[in-house]
Formats: structure tokens, sequence, C-alpha cells
């Protein structure tokens, strides 16, 4: 698979397993293709193993670790107001995008455009403000205190850089190297894919961090590929 210099990091689906009675029909989501290599955890470079290349966040996949385009992923940055003790400001959302979103509920809000390159030509993915059921609105609700465990990890290891950071900024980087550089993938019936990716940070002597694996799930039936959900996951399929 060819390599950019891009990001990566790292979201997925439950399968939904029914039990109806005997004359009743059972639909089952089926795997309908997969791609990449499953790497169990435990086969994951771990915590303190020197890899020698310079401090910064990376993803990893194939054995090789690849610098994190961040700025592909924190999209609309606005200069941040100053911060009372303990606040923290979102990178990921500008206000208009959150008004948008939140007050005039415009489930179409376009936060992130991610590269899913294994399709000709380079198709696009698109986390959107969604609903109850999809989208940011959905892993908000059920992603966003995993994300911040994931985030509080991220600062004991780097304060400097995830100081201004946000639970949104690692799920919305975790997305991009899952869907850019997927260490696995899955065709989901017809209409819905899965992704995982593998991101990194490297100290100041080349040392790495623990690996952050998440799973991206989106769909064709949405607008624009929609994200699904998005969340940390140990599993090395999805």
């Amino acid at each position: 698979m060819a390599r950019k210099r891009v990001i990566a990091f790292v979201g997925a689906v439950a399968a939904v397993a029914a039990f109806c009675a005997p004359s009743a029909a059972v639909a089952v989501p089926k795997t309908l293709e997969t791609g990449g290599s499953p790497v169990a955890e435990s086969e994951l470079p771990g915590a303190g193993e020197h890899v020698g290349l310079p401090e910064g966040l990376y993803s990893y996949n194939d054995g090789e670790f690849t610098p994190v385009d961040v700025s592909r992923v924190q999209l609309d940055i606005v200069e941040p107001a100053p911060l009372a003790d303990g606040e923290v400001e979102t990178n990921l959302i500008d206000f208009n995008q959150w008004s948008s979103c939140f007050v005039a509920n415009n489930s179409q809000e376009v936060f992130a455009n991610y590269a899913w390159q294994l399709l000709e030509p380079i198709q696009n993915i698109q986390l959107k403000c969604g609903t109850g059921d999809w989208g940011y609105k959905h892993i908000r609700a059920g992603k966003e205190a995993v994300w911040q465990t994931q985030l509080e990890y991220l600062r004991t290891v780097s304060p400097g850089f995830f100081a201004n950071w946000s639970w949104d900024d690692v799920m919305s980087t975790s997305n991009d190297t899952a869907i850019y550089d997927p260490q696995y993938w899955a065709q989901k019936q017809s209409n819905t894919r899965c992704a995982i990716g593998v991101n990194y940070w490297l100290d100041s002597n080349g040392n790495t961090s623990l690996p952050i694996r998440g799973t991206t799930v989106w769909s064709t039936d949405i607008p624009g590929n929609g994200v699904i959900s998005s969340y940390p996951d140990a599993r090395p399929v999805c």
C-alpha cells in the first residue's frame, strides 16, 4: 500500500446479533471484504521502545512510523480566547460550526474530511454533526469519555503538545489515521465500512508511548460518506 506523509492515528462497528422466533427471518450483517493485516495488541510496539525518530505524533502501520500532519484534522482553528483554570479549548470545531450543529440542528454540518485512498478515485469521508444515531453528536454522547481518557494519557507523555487539545481532536486524528492508512479494514454489508488505525507519541529520546488504536465506521448511505461512530478499541479487527 502506498504510504504518504499524512496522518494517521485511529473507529468501528459493533455487529448486531438478533435472536428471534424460529419462524422469523434474521438479517445478520456480513463481512463482505477485508484488507490489511490484523495485529494483536501484544504484537504492537509497547511503551518505552526505542525507535530513534524525532519527537512527535506518528501513525504506525506495516512496521513503519509516519509523522502525523495534525493540521489536516484540526480544521477551522481560531485563535483561542484566554482560558480559565482547567478550561480546555476545542480545536476541531469553531463557534459557527457548533452553532449550526447544536443550535440549528444541521445534521449535515461538516467538521472534518478524511481521504479513503483504497478506492480510485480517492473517496472523501466526512465527519458531520449528525444525530443521536450517527456522526459527531452520536460519538459525543457515547464515546466522549473514552476519548477523554486517551487525551489525559497523551497529556502525561507530552503536556505541552496536547495542552490545548480536546477529546474530539484525538478522535478526529484517530479517524484520519484509520481511514487514510488503515492497519485493517472491512466492508460490512454493501453500505458500511470500518477501519482501524494506530497512533503513537515518540518522546525526545525517540521512545514510544502506549499505542492509541481507534476504529472508525462510516456509511455510503449518508451524504458525503458520513462517519457513524469512532472509538478506541484494542481489538485487531472490526
